[in-house]
């Protein structure tokens, strides 16, 4: 709302703020190496580099300069026809320059692994797990293990039931944890007692072809978040800051 008009206009900017602007510029390079050794096992490396500098030319002034690189390597094995394995490594290391976000530095690990099973009636499992390790700057660090399953179950030649189960994990970033800026009298603060969200998703669906000309997919599914990090305003202060809320839901469907 600080960048409507006004209530009826909220999709044009206050006469004050006309002919302001926030130039960016973004900067994505990356190598990926993807190799079979045998028939049996093969490896895919994979390392990147994104930059991203912008410039707040509003009354507010801010500007930021980040760099993250981020390293991966991921091997898979098939067992068998039936059995098969994805597993791998990853590290990223981020860096900020800026007057909104301090100039603070951020590192995450990960590490996962996950089985596919065909049975030999027409079920097909998935199962993983992974674990991630998260720090920002001089902020306590975070882990989480993360668990998946998933099933698939053929009715007959045109029908694919599925479900799934899985926990996921989310370390605070950079920028809802350190920003300091005012901006149209607001005053936005940090938060460096944020910790990360959880949350545990589930799904139930069915897929249905219509000979070649027509495929139809119904799911259901729900997501409960733990923590969820959202902005809200201090009473003490007035001020505006990210902070984790008790409790979120999503659930629905889709057709």
């Amino acid at each position: 709302f600080n960048f409507w008009k006004d209530a009826n206009n909220a999709l044009l900017p206050p006469n004050e703020d006309v002919g302001q602007t926030v130039p960016s510029n973004r900067l994505v390079s990356g190598i990926k190496l993807n190799h079979r050794l045998n028939k049996k096992l093969g490896f895919l490396l994979r390392t990147s580099l994104y930059r991203t500098h912008w410039e707040d030319r509003s009354e507010s002034a801010n500007t930021s300069t980040t760099y993250l690189s981020r390293n991966e390597i991921q091997t898979s094995y098939d067992y068998s026809e039936k059995l098969k394995n994805i597993s791998g490594a990853e590290i990223s290391y981020g860096t900020v320059e800026s007057n909104i976000f301090s100039n603070p530095k951020s590192t995450a690990f990960g590490v996962y692994s996950q089985f596919d099973y065909h049975f030999e009636f027409p079920l097909f499992l998935t199962a993983g797990a992974r674990f991630d390790y998260s720090r920002i700057d001089t902020l306590n660090s975070f882990g989480s293990f993360s668990p998946k399953f998933g099933l698939n179950y053929k009715l007959d030649a045109a029908t694919i039931l599925r479900s799934s189960f899985a926990k996921g994990f989310r370390a605070p970033t950079l920028a809802e944890t350190f920003t300091e800026t005012v901006t149209s009298g607001i005053r936005v603060k940090p938060n460096p007692d944020l910790i990360s969200e959880e949350n545990y998703s589930f799904e139930f669906g069915v897929n249905r072809s219509f000979g070649d000309f027509m495929n139809l997919d119904l799911a259901i599914f729900q997501s409960e978040y733990f923590d969820f990090i959202e902005p809200g305003i201090d009473p003490a202060d007035g001020q505006i800051f990210f902070d984790n809320t008790t409790r979120a839901r999503i659930q629905g469907f889709e057709i």
